[in-house]
């Protein structure tokens, strides 16, 4: 830890190792710290220049958001995330809920991350793998911190063939159910596993109808 004196100057400007991208700082007052290349070409540190404490909380802060947007852009790179989830992972490695939003919010004005997209590409993706029914989607959205009005615009553009789907999932579990006899108890089955799996009664009703199963 630095002392708290009103004014320092930079007596010291070098490399952490050969290859790093971080640089050790040192001042008259025997402060040191280690700030991110970045941080010193940002500000255009150099050796001799007179610095405040205030001026090195600065310096330690903007370091952390690089750290925190590089952290948080290999994160996307290896797959989509929510502005929720992105913030829970960032938080979750010890950064600050304010270099958290002001990480976020670069990385929205750089187009790096974006609900509405998400949602879209979610949706997409999800309904590739198993049908499931609205009300699934819906929880499973709002869960990864999608607003609500987010989840019914890209519900609203996405054709969801609520029958079809249903239709799809009950074929797949009557295939899984063959081996129940009972009648009562393998339509009973089959309904409380459509209901987990987001759809709405009124499309159960309507495919249990049109396959004779109610």
């Amino acid at each position: 830890m630095y002392k708290s004196i009103s004014k320092m100057i930079i007596t010291e400007i070098r490399p952490r190792s050969k290859r790093s991208l971080y640089f050790i700082l040192k001042t008259d007052e025997s402060n040191t710290v280690c700030l991110h290349g970045e941080t010193i070409r940002y500000y255009r540190m150099k050796t001799g220049d007179i610095i405040q404490e205030e001026d090195m909380q600065h310096l330690l802060a903007h370091t952390e958001f690089i750290r925190a947007k590089q952290s948080a852009m290999y994160s996307l790179a290896r797959r989509a995330h929510s502005e929720k989830e992105l913030a829970e992972k960032l938080r979750s490695k010890g950064y600050s809920s304010d270099t958290i939003s002001k990480t976020i919010a670069r990385l929205k004005a750089l187009h790096m991350i974006n609900d509405h997209d998400y949602c879209q590409t979610f949706i997409s993706s999800r309904m590739g793998k198993k049908p499931i029914g609205k009300n699934k989607l819906v929880m499973m959205l709002k869960q990864k911190g999608i607003s609500a009005q987010v989840i019914d615009n890209a519900i609203a553009r996405f054709e969801l063939n609520a029958s079809e789907n249903c239709l799809r999932a009950t074929e797949k579990k009557l295939r899984q159910l063959q081996r129940e006899t009972d009648p009562k108890k393998k339509t009973d089955k089959l309904i409380d596993h459509l209901m987990r799996q987001g759809f709405e009664w009124d499309t159960i009703q309507e495919t249990l109808k049109n396959l004779k199963l109610h």
